[in-house]
């Protein structure tokens, strides 16, 4: 059986040697160790949140920069071709609120539907993530 060492059974261990050490009882040994191993293990897991949540970051910017070239190429191609909204909407079997939003970059595309995008405006579905210059 794997034994996983909590925040929360962390620091009810360090009560209670808090408390030790309060009455005046002396501290073993290990009592000791495992003070300096809480420390340790809080200081690992707080750097993995940092790692991960930096991760996220990068991830989520990467996201926003897809779904910003997919909006305004979607958008241009669009104009281009003199379509409205609702007639991309009607084309692709989708609310004319969805293509706005693509369009607003709140929404990214799903594969198939960027696919249907693609046919729709006889471009490669690359057509839409590449990046443009505003």
């Amino acid at each position: 059986m794997e034994l996983r060492i909590t925040e929360h059974t962390l620091h009810a261990y360090g009560q209670l040697v808090g408390l030790k050490r309060a009455e005046g009882f002396p501290l073993t040994a290990e009592e000791k160790r495992s003070r300096f191993n809480e420390t340790a293990i809080l200081k690992e897991q707080a750097e993995l949140r940092k790692e991960k949540e930096l991760k996220n970051r990068q991830k989520n910017k990467e996201v926003t920069a897809l779904r910003r070239n997919i909006a305004r190429n979607l958008k241009r191609l669009r104009k281009e071709k003199n379509y409205t909204q609702r007639v991309v909407a009607v084309m692709l079997k989708i609310p004319t609120s969805a293509v706005g939003k693509y369009e607003a970059a709140k929404v990214t595309p799903s594969e198939p539907r960027l696919q249907q995008l693609a046919e729709i405006f006889n471009v490669d579905v690359s057509e839409f993530t590449k990046e443009v210059k505003k």
